[in-house]
């Protein structure tokens, strides 16, 4: 099921995605080379997605050193992942975007830098949504630190000019998928280097996507949904068909074998 003009990295990359919505995602719903319409009507192509409806389970040890694992509730999340098999893929623009890309470098470290000072001055900056501490999150976008509000308004004016007009920007921005993932062996991009609306999955041959930076959940509305979904149980039927060795045409589906056995049928002769 490799494209032809597809390189064997990519093609296993994909792959690993596929795995990855399964059994990381809980999806039951998949496909690759998914093409959809955002709200905009912008046509997409995404290398692979997924419908996660899997249960939400939170890891608790207990006061003797027991690990529970416990559901919390049921992911009801389209995912997309979209696999980058070179750096020169996911970079466009030459040398003007390697030095945009070394600044957000520079900007990065000092954020953390500054981050650091945040949660020793401001600690009620951590919300966790459950009563498990490993739940929560550090919520930097409230804090009141100038610094690091000046900082932040940089690294997204960077990061516009770095995915401006590519599928990292123009994606998340049509509102069809909750979570973005970008798949990429080692050094092929970094999380610094990603917006923010997009988490990044690490390659590991021959078929492990890891998790280095998760996704934010982004809003979606109904109708939305309703056509993704449809997309790609579309893709996986086209998937399901080719497998199976059936071809189509203008006037239907045929399956070769059966039509070589009706030689001359199709190109105008006679066969009696």
């Amino acid at each position: 099921m490799r494209n032809r003009n597809e390189s064997p990295l990519h093609h296993e990359i994909k792959r690993a995605a596929l795995l990855f919505l399964h059994e990381k995602m809980g999806a039951r719903l998949v496909g690759l080379e998914v093409r959809y319409r955002g709200p905009t009507f912008a046509e997409h192509v995404a290398d692979a997605a997924g419908h996660a409806d899997g249960a939400i389970v939170v890891r608790t040890v207990g006061p003797r050193g027991g690990v529970r694992y416990r559901a919390i509730g049921r992911r009801d999340d389209l995912v997309v992942i979209e696999a980058k098999a070179a750096r020169s893929d996911f970079l466009r623009d030459g040398a003007a975007t390697e030095e945009i890309t070394r600044r957000i470098a520079r900007l990065a470290v000092e954020r953390d830098r500054l981050e650091s000072r945040i949660r020793e001055t401001e600690p009620a900056l951590f919300r966790t949504p459950t009563l498990f501490k490993e739940d929560g999150r550090w919520e930097y976008e409230r804090s009141v630190n100038p610094g690091w509000l000046r900082l932040k308004k940089k690294l997204s004016s960077l990061e516009e000019r770095l995915h401006r007009g590519t599928k990292l920007e123009s994606m998340p921005g049509e509102r069809t998928f909750h979570r973005h993932f970008l798949a990429a062996p080692e050094g092929v991009a970094e999380p610094d280097e990603l917006p923010e609306t997009w988490g990044l999955l690490r390659f590991r041959a021959p078929h492990r996507l890891e998790i280095v930076r998760d996704a934010p959940r982004l809003e979606v509305d109904d109708g939305a949904k309703a056509r993704v979904l449809r997309e790609i149980a579309r893709a996986g039927s086209r998937a399901v068909l080719r497998l199976a060795g059936i071809r189509g045409r203008e006037d239907g589906l045929f399956i070769p074998e059966d039509e070589d056995d009706r030689a001359g049928g199709h190109d105008g002769a006679n066969p009696t």
